[in-house]
């Protein structure tokens, strides 16, 4: 985010008296920006969460997120072989940053205390880590280990994918197994759905989250704050892009851009629609073989633009803080 548009947005935390909580993540490493220690100390008086893969982190960055956050969650995908497979860092290195972290917590002026999470994402190649992982995060004094589904995004991930519409014993009983440890750990666990369910709850929406991108695209939730694809069920899906306003940086913004936006009808009737679950299902449609309106985000069959039909959040497979 550029510095003149990370300003404006700063400005318009007065036209927000509701704002709660603020989140440093998404798709991305937000300790690599040139900003974000300014970013820590200026959220501060908020509940201020960071997402980070704890890699890199200069003493500026320990001494940020030690002062002002109030909860870091660490990506860790196994242990050492399969988490160096899997996101290209030494998972030593990691652990002796979350070390320093917890040194220089212990001196912060913050009254709260920092907390830690771990976020592991399940596929089938670090399966065989999860208990071990479990165990990790105790041992690190970790208060909570939050574990997602892998999001397949090609044909060559579609096999990596843990969860199932219907019948999946082979990962039920890997989560009693990861649960029943947590429990004697006494390790805080949040584990995802694994198998296909009619209940829907988007968080996005429950919540009331916005996510602000770094062009100033202000867009509901992290799926619709990029173009990309995904696999949903083996089945391949292009997801566009969506945002409710853009906060443009080359020209003056209104004092109160993102609250006028957040309360603008088109944003108040999608969060409407995904709170009252009035959208379509894909993934049990008896049309779904012979639709192609599947095929991408535009919309749905109900007119619903975007559409959140085969959203695997929604659906609980896919989790964050």
């Amino acid at each position: 985010m550029s510095p003149v548009l990370f300003s404006a947005l700063l400005q318009q935390l007065d036209s927000l008296p509701a704002l709660q909580t603020v989140v440093l993540g998404g798709v991305g490493e937000p300790t690599l920006s040139p900003l974000f220690t300014e970013a820590m100390t200026r959220f501060s008086g908020y509940r201020l969460l960071v997402t980070s893969n704890a890699v890199d982190w200069s003493p500026a960055v320990v001494a940020a997120l030690a002062n002002h956050a109030d909860m870091v969650a660490v990506s860790v995908d196994g242990l050492s072989g399969r988490h160096q497979e899997r996101r290209g860092s030494d998972l030593g290195g990691v652990l002796e940053n979350l070390s320093r972290l917890r040194r220089a917590a212990g001196r912060r002026p913050k009254p709260r205390p920092l907390q830690l999470a771990f976020q592991f994402v399940l596929s089938r190649s670090n399966a065989a880590d999860g208990e071990a992982v479990v165990a990790l995060a105790a041992a690190e004094k970790a208060n909570l280990l939050i574990v997602s589904h892998v999001l397949p995004q090609c044909d060559s991930e579609a096999d990596q994918i843990m969860y199932a519409r219907y019948g999946n014993d082979e990962c039920r009983n890997l989560f009693q197994r990861m649960q029943a440890r947590a429990l004697r750990l006494g390790l805080n666990i949040r584990l995802p759905r694994l198998e296909l369910k009619t209940e829907r709850r988007c968080n996005f929406a429950e919540e009331g989250a916005a996510y602000a991108s770094v062009d100033g695209a202000l867009c509901p939730c992290y799926r619709f704050a990029h173009d990309g694809q995904e696999l949903v069920f083996g089945r391949l899906k292009q997801v566009g892009r969506h945002s409710f306003a853009y906060l443009s940086s080359a020209s003056p913004i209104a004092a109160d851009a993102v609250a006028t936006a957040w309360e603008s009808g088109s944003w108040q009737n999608f969060r409407n629609t995904l709170i009252n679950n009035r959208y379509p299902s894909c993934p049990d449609c008896d049309l779904l073989d012979g639709c192609n309106i599947v095929e991408d985000t535009r919309s749905d069959c109900w007119s619903g633009a975007p559409s959140c039909a085969d959203c695997l959040w929604a659906r609980g497979f896919l989790q964050c803080i």
